[in-house]
């Protein structure tokens, strides 16, 4: 069983469309699951997955994320 459904972007991702699949689609599947509150978000560094918006989310969303 897959933890997350797949998700497609159309054209170039950019930091808003990024955060929009981590607030519509991502968040809320995790939060499904039962270990949800002691999850660590894990993430490379690509200029998308560090727009500031994303970064001040993920602080909101998780008690510890890896980034950049």
């Amino acid at each position: 069983m897959a933890l997350l459904d797949h998700f497609f972007f159309e054209g170039n991702v950019k930091s808003e469309s990024y955060l929009q699949m981590l607030k519509n689609n991502v968040i809320p599947q995790l939060e499904e699951h039962s270990n949800y509150q002691s999850m660590i978000w894990q993430q490379d560094g690509v200029p998308p997955h560090y727009g500031q918006a994303v970064r001040n989310y993920l602080d909101e969303t998780f008690a510890e994320w890896i980034g950049r």
